[in-house]
């Protein structure tokens, strides 16, 4: 396996698994020796800023991250890019979010969270088991900064997508990011977005990256990637994009690990 100098790691389902609210500690123990080795760690997720950093607080400083799938970058707690949606359609879709039956809509800006929860048990989801710092508003559309990326929570999300494709995938990029959650970010972004960006700003040849991931979501940072493992329970067309599979990402780490040492 070739040595990469900056690793992209999807988060949910790469190095959590469904239910894992922690990191392993042996997960943080091999990217503690993978930074040490001079080799650049970034996760890349759908997730918020505080929630990446609350995650890896033990490996968080210093630490660059591609939050909120490609929309937020960042690198020693300074945004160095920032995707924003054209705001007449971030209000029509957060207000076709809020008419459809058993959907919620999660707002992201930089820092927070904003939601107008219809039910009690969506605001005790982020607040409580997701641990998102959020802001609860009165009216999701009157939120005092730009729309990063707006994000359907609903049952169902893999059945649930053909909807919010067909209706708004002309004008937006539509993307599962789990079992419940589907993200709309502007046209032409994603995780890749943010990849290339963090690349650009560090001086890094994206040859000399390697991207794991496991769900549709990663598709676009496992091509831009110069190298690319997906996880064996990893979704049929991140799989096919990939140009290898593992059975963990620890497994991944431990083989660079070696090839140092060898």
């Amino acid at each position: 396996m070739p040595v990469p100098r900056l690793i992209a790691c999807d988060v949910d389902g790469t190095l959590l698994s469904l239910g894992q609210t922690q990191l392993n500690p042996s997960t943080i123990e091999l990217i503690k020796r993978l930074r040490e080795a001079g080799i650049v760690f970034a996760p890349a997720s759908g997730r918020q800023r505080p929630s990446l950093r609350r995650l890896f607080t033990p490996v968080s400083n210093s630490l660059p991250a591609v939050a909120e799938n490609g929309t937020i970058v960042t690198v020693d707690d300074e945004v160095i890019f920032r995707a924003t949606m054209e705001r007449a359609l971030g209000d029509e879709i957060i207000c076709a979010i809020l008419a459809r039956d058993e959907c919620e809509a999660l707002v992201s800006g930089v820092e927070v969270s904003y939601l107008q929860p219809k039910t009690p048990e969506f605001t005790e989801l982020l607040r409580d088991a997701i641990k998102y710092k959020i802001v609860l508003v009165d009216d999701a559309t009157a939120i005092p900064e730009p729309y990063s990326k707006i994000a359907v929570y609903h049952p169902d999300a893999e059945t649930e997508q053909k909807y919010w494709q067909q209706r708004f995938g002309s004008r937006c990029t539509v993307a599962v990011s789990g079992i419940t959650w589907i993200d709309l970010m502007p046209l032409g972004i994603s995780k890749a977005t943010g990849l290339k960006a963090l690349c650009t700003h560090l001086g890094i040849d994206p040859a000399d990256c390697l991207a794991l991931g496991d769900a549709d979501n990663d598709i676009e940072m496992l091509d831009f990637a110069g190298d690319s493992v997906a996880m064996e329970h990893g979704s049929a067309q991140a799989k096919a994009h990939a140009k290898r599979t593992a059975r963990t990402a620890d497994d991944v780490f431990r083989q660079i690990l070696a090839e140092l040492d060898a």
